[in-house]
């Protein structure tokens, strides 16, 4: 059975004997609220606080007619916790604002608590797909901005190593990594690589090109069309040993 009541200004219903709450529509059972408190909607057996099934596509949607500033974020999903001393604490945030460029856009914003009760933007997808880590208005496809010298790490369990690929439609351009991956005949998981499968092109001072080794192995310094090893102006400085 059931008990429907009331206790000052709320109204009370209680499932009685351990049983569940089952709301129906057209004779199916479409929400379910079970004894331990769990909830069912397309679900009769949920087995978390809240769990959603149906046989096509579901979708949660969060609606916000907030027309306010355009960067200024509208709709939240909010992470809590309690921290060592059993208080209630904002953990993360993920947010969503129309876009800071144009209106009918999105972006997303993901937010973490610092130790000092601060919700801090932490990554941001904008709606031009570019990412900003660290970087609340990136302008790259990967923009991230830190606050010490440690800006990427690229690490793996491979005891060889690893390498990143510069690619252009899909084609590998170039490589840096270890030369155990990268080079035939000399490889070692100690040293590092830079593969270029054209030329390999310096420049120190600006765009200019200062030294190439194209892709015949030829060296050129102050030249970009080396017939062999070609130096302008090279100068060989030898300590005197005696």
């Amino acid at each position: 059975g059931f008990r429907i009541g009331a206790v000052g200004t709320n109204v009370e219903f209680e499932a009685k004997d351990s049983g569940d709450f089952q709301f129906f529509t057209a004779a199916t059972q479409v929400l379910t609220i079970k004894s331990s408190g769990n909830v069912g909607i397309g679900t009769t057996t949920p087995g978390d606080k809240l769990t959603i099934e149906d046989s096509g596509s579901v979708a949660i949607s969060i609606y916000s007619t907030d027309t306010g500033s355009q960067s200024v974020p509208k709709t939240f999903l909010n992470f809590y916790g309690e921290n060592t001393a059993s208080q209630k604490r904002l953990q993360a945030q993920i947010a969503s604002s129309p876009g800071h460029n144009l209106s009918n856009a999105g972006e997303l914003q993901f937010f973490t608590g610092d130790g000092n009760l601060v919700s801090q933007q932490r990554m941001t997808i904008r709606e031009d797909g570019t990412v900003g880590i660290g970087q609340v208005d990136p302008t790259y496809t990967v923009d991230t901005l830190g606050t010490n010298q440690y800006a990427l790490r690229l690490n793996t369990s491979d005891n060889n190593g690893c390498f990143l690929t510069l690619q252009t439609n899909s084609v590998a351009k170039s490589y840096i990594g270890t030369s155990y991956h990268l080079l035939s005949g000399t490889q070692s998981n100690d040293d590092t690589a830079i593969r270029a499968e054209g030329n390999l092109q310096f420049s120190a001072g600006g765009a200019t090109e200062k030294m190439r080794i194209d892709s015949s192995g030829n060296v050129g310094i102050k030249t970009n069309s080396p017939s062999s090893y070609y130096a302008d102006d090279l100068v060989v400085k030898v300590p005197d040993e005696g």
